[in-house]
């Protein structure tokens, strides 16, 4: 027995693979963020120029954690993100501005690689993170590194 398909068989196929790629599409485009680093202060390890893209929230609550690196928008000026490193997680006790204090919850102290010329929570305290470091591509070598997740023993899992 010879089945024909129907023509409208390949139409509807064809609408929902590209509904199905169009979502696929949108919680991508939603979830990544690229951004261009600017600055050297997470050098050696990212350079002026190159290219970050980062995972945003809901997917970080449970995979950042010691030696993450993360994207924030800076407090002054508003409306820029900075890209660090974090160096406490939400709990632990901290030492900045003369004085010892506490993380506090969805908060992180972050600093920059290069130390001496970093503006970060030691200047701002501790900040609400945006996303974390997936992809870097470096234009001056030409290559992709990808930043895996923390080690599980790292990683932040937030109070129930």
């Amino acid at each position: 027995m010879n089945y024909r398909r129907r023509p409208t068989s390949r139409l509807r196929r064809f609408t929902k693979y590209s509904l199905i790629g169009a979502g696929i599409t949108a919680a991508l485009v939603t979830q990544l963020r690229f951004t261009y680093a600017r600055g050297h202060s997470m050098e050696p390890s990212i350079h002026d120029g190159d290219l970050l893209i980062s995972e945003s929230f809901p997917f970080l609550e449970r995979r950042v954690g010691l030696e993450s690196i993360v994207t924030f928008e800076c407090p002054v000026p508003p409306g820029i993100e900075f890209v660090k490193r974090v160096r406490s997680l939400p709990g632990d006790p901290v030492f900045y501005a003369h004085r010892k204090t506490v993380v506090p919850a969805d908060h992180y102290f972050v600093t920059g690689d290069n130390c001496e010329i970093s503006v970060d929570s030691r200047e701002f305290g501790p900040m609400r993170i945006r996303g974390r470091l997936l992809f870097l591509y470096c234009p001056h070598e030409h290559t992709l590194k990808f930043t895996p997740p923390s080690p599980e023993k790292n990683a932040h899992l937030p109070p129930k």
